[in-house]
């Protein structure tokens, strides 16, 4: 199979994670998929932040 090339294909997945303290000091953590409507909701005002390293 003279020229035949195999290629790998990999999935990337991203997620944004949303971080707060509640009025009891309690920490909430929620992660989504970019695909969740609940990411692009302009009422949350989510942002993804990624850190320079």
């Amino acid at each position: 199979m003279s020229g035949w090339q195999c290629h790998r294909w990999r999935t990337l997945h991203f997620f944004v994670a949303n971080v707060n303290v509640d009025d009891n000091g309690q920490l909430n953590v929620n992660v989504n998929p970019l695909s969740n409507d609940n990411v692009w909701n302009a009422k949350y005002q989510q942002r993804i932040v990624v850190p320079k390293l």
